[in-house]
């Protein structure tokens, strides 16, 4: 993702893939800002049906330097699915962004 504010298709994720997803927030910082904290949802967009999308947030974001890493988890082939942002900066200004990926199959048909 280039900003948080930039909505972005990520790369595809093979369903059942465990990824780590980032939000690179630098670019965004005004001079010492930091980021102190972040809210990352999941919902499904289209394609098959995820009626538990919410689920496939994996542990609890991590925040490390400028940047906020969310870990997915068990994505159904075939979903597209939309990973939103909300990153809390040290000023009190709040960043919002998204990031959309799909979920492909792992077989070979």
């Amino acid at each position: 993702m280039p900003t948080p504010r930039d909505p972005t298709i990520v790369d595809d994720i093979y369903e059942g893939e465990e990824e780590d997803i980032t939000a690179p927030c630098a670019d965004s910082l005004k001079t010492g800002e930091t980021v102190v904290d972040a809210v990352v949802t999941c919902k499904w967009l289209s394609g098959t049906e995820d009626a538990t999308a919410a689920s496939r947030i994996a542990t609890p974001r991590q925040i490390i330097g400028t940047d906020v890493i969310q870990r997915v988890i068990g994505q159904i082939a075939g979903a597209w699915y939309l990973l939103d942002f909300l990153v809390t900066l040290s000023s009190g200004r709040k960043l919002a962004g998204q990031c959309i990926f799909y979920a492909k199959s792992r077989s070979l048909s």
